[in-house]
């Protein structure tokens, strides 16, 4: 008994959530389809409901004894171990199966619908398990929209395709359009179409059309589309048409001029909200039913202008409109933007250059005298190499510049220096001066400015220090030297890069400028320093190069490993950012071979290999750890 109780709560726990989506027409029906699919994709949100969805196609499959029965065997046989929770039924024929078997097949189902023609249901159904909306039509005024088309309106045809929903409508029709004695209606109701042509022949010119249910025609017994249709009357009937559903307003060949409209998509969330409401905890009696809320005067301009009429003619409020001639601004309203929006960036762009500008004219006048200098010992340089082979002569040229700058680097270092001893003296003494002070909120605060000053001076001579060393000139000769000291000077020179680009660790250490100690580990080679260290430069820079397309700055990162390997000194230097091609492995240290898309000529690694073949040693290039992995053994 207790095995038995609990796997009834299993059944009710798995079949509590079942939404059956019944639809009386083919999904290849407009209007069917814009119910069905705005119910399916409201109740998709919701990932607790396992949705159910069947089509009964009813224009083809007519209702009928026999086929009453077939559907209810296919339900009985594919649904027998499925408890619905609800059912959602579009349009008459869906809710009237669902009525006729509730007790049996959906006995435990509450019925929500949508689309339903059969307005005396509104006092039929039981509000304790109905709720839904209601497709009641507003002919009284579509019939004031054609007073306004045709002043002398005498005839109203209104077409049927003889459907069990065709004859719902044209009994409603006449029931609201009793009192408009002065118009003589023309109900035309018959499922061949080539009877309600007949009719038509010889219609009244001073008419207009009501087109109430004609998705059921026939055609030499055979089933005619409501697209074909309609062509078939336009090809007839050339007067105002008037159509009581939104699906069919841009139907194309024929004379739809619109009118007030239900309208598939509103009627669907509709009856969605209904349901939602219901799963969410709301009872049944309170939900109730809807029907002329959805509606929504559509209005197709372009067949409207067939007939000398404008849609300010019309003094309509609040239209949906349809093949609309679109102004100047409508047509091209995202070029506009885009290029409203693009001017504007172009003007901020110019107004930070002229910033930028301004600030290097300022500096210009300090530079220009330097910069003279600077041409006139290169021009000398240049001068002497003319005589030379070409590739001798770049080599002498690129040599020349360095030697250039780097008596130009090592003076400016020496002169440096000086004040900058001088002006860290001043500052210890001036803190002497500041302890001595009262103990106070401002001594405080000049404490901790001293200490930032203090800070600044320190990262200033650990830089000039090292572009000191590194701009020193000595002979072209090899000597026994710490590999780790030339990469911890490479990395303080190109600290204000790098801060900007990636982080960096050393053998696992994050490098810190401040904290960076040049004797921490020793790894001696037997190498030029100056030419391994511009090795480095080349290799680091590369990988900035590559690591600013890394969008997050968090996501970038740089390991350079040293160790030593009998009596060799291994050197990796792997970066994250993609690595290189394969197509360019192999030929990465060729000239003019390079990854970069706007920048560099593919000079640099070519120029790391040629130092690294003098030291007889070896450089070679792989893709690992997302990214590009350099590593020379020296």
């Amino acid at each position: 008994m207790k095995k038995l109780f609990i796997i009834i709560l299993f059944s009710i726990f798995i079949y509590a959530n079942d939404i059956l989506v019944l639809n009386s027409y083919s999904p290849s029906l407009q209007w069917t389809q814009e119910q069905s699919s705005t119910i399916v994709k409201n109740l998709l949100k919701n990932n607790e409901l396992k949705i159910y969805v069947e089509f009964m196609d009813t224009k083809v499959f007519k209702p009928s004894k026999i086929n009453d029965e077939n559907f209810l065997n296919y339900f009985k046989t594919k649904y027998r171990d499925v408890s619905f929770k609800a059912i959602v039924t579009t349009d008459d024929n869906a809710l009237n199966f669902v009525r006729k078997h509730k007790n049996t097949l959906f006995k435990d189902s509450k019925v929500f619908f949508s689309g339903v023609n059969n307005l005396s249901l509104k006092n039929k159904l039981d509000k304790n398990i109905y709720a839904g909306v209601f497709e009641e039509k507003n002919p009284i005024e579509n019939l004031e929209i054609a007073q306004k088309i045709n002043k002398n309106l005498k005839t109203i045809y209104l077409i049927g395709d003889n459907s069990h929903t065709a004859n719902k409508e044209i009994d409603h029709y006449k029931e609201l359009l009793t009192p408009f004695t002065q118009y003589e209606f023309i109900y035309l109701n018959h499922n061949d179409i080539d009877m309600i042509i007949d009719s038509l022949k010889s219609y009244e010119q001073d008419s207009i059309m009501m087109l109430l249910v004609f998705t059921g025609f026939s055609k030499n017994k055979k089933h005619l589309s409501y697209t074909n249709a309609l062509e078939e009357l336009s090809k007839v009937y050339e007067n105002p048409m008037f159509i009581h559903t939104n699906t069919y307003i841009n139907t194309p060949h024929t004379h739809i001029v619109g009118g007030n409209c239900t309208d598939g998509k509103t009627s669907g969330y509709q009856a969605y909200e209904f349901l939602s409401r219901y799963i969410n905890g709301e009872k049944m009696e309170y939900l109730g039913f809807s029907s002329k809320e959805g509606n929504k005067v559509y209005i197709n301009v372009e067949n409207l202008e067939k007939f000398d009429l404008t849609l300010e003619d019309l003094k309509l409020k609040n239209v949906v409109t349809v093949n609309n001639k679109k102004s100047f601004y409508e047509i091209y309203e995202e070029w506009i933007i885009v290029f409203t929006l693009i001017s504007i960036m172009v003007n901020i762009f110019i107004f930070v250059l002229a910033k930028k500008n301004k600030v290097l004219r300022a500096y210009s006048a300090n530079i220009e005298e330097l910069n003279d200098s600077l041409e006139i010992k290169i021009q000398q340089a240049l001068s002497k190499l003319k005589e030379q082979h070409v590739q001798h002569e770049q080599d002498t040229i690129k040599n020349t510049k360095f030697a250039t700058i780097g008596q130009m680097a090592a003076g400016i270092t020496h002169e440096i220096n000086t004040p900058l001893t001088y002006i860290k003296g001043n500052i210890e003494m001036s803190r002497y001066d500041l302890e001595d002070m009262p103990d106070n909120q401002f001594k405080k605060q000049l404490l901790e400015d001293n200490n930032k000053v203090m800070n600044g001076i320190d990262r200033m001579a650990i830089i000039v220090e090292s572009m000191r060393e590194m701009s020193q000139i000595t002979p072209i000769i090899r000597e026994n030297t710490n590999i780790y000291a030339t990469l911890i000077t490479v990395l303080r020179m190109t600290y204000n890069r790098s801060k900007q680009v990636s982080n960096i660790y050393i053998n696992g250490k994050h490098f810190e400028l401040e904290t960076s100690n040049k004797d921490e580990l020793k790894y001696i080679a037997n190498i030029h320093k100056q030419r391994i260290e511009q090795v480095w430069t080349i290799i680091l820079n590369n990988a900035f190069d590559e690591l600013v397309k890394v969008h997050k700055f968090d996501d970038r990162r740089i390991d350079i490993n040293i160790k030593a390997i009998k009596n060799r000194v291994k050197v990796d230097i792997n970066d994250n950012a993609g690595g290189v091609p394969d197509e360019l492995l192999s030929k990465i240290f060729e000239p003019f071979v390079s990854t970069k898309e706007s920048s560099g000529i593919g000079i640099g690694l070519n120029v790391a290999k040629k130092i690294i073949d003098e030291h007889d040693s070896s450089i070679s290039v792989e893709n690992k750890n997302g990214g590009a992995c350099f590593t020379v053994i020296l």
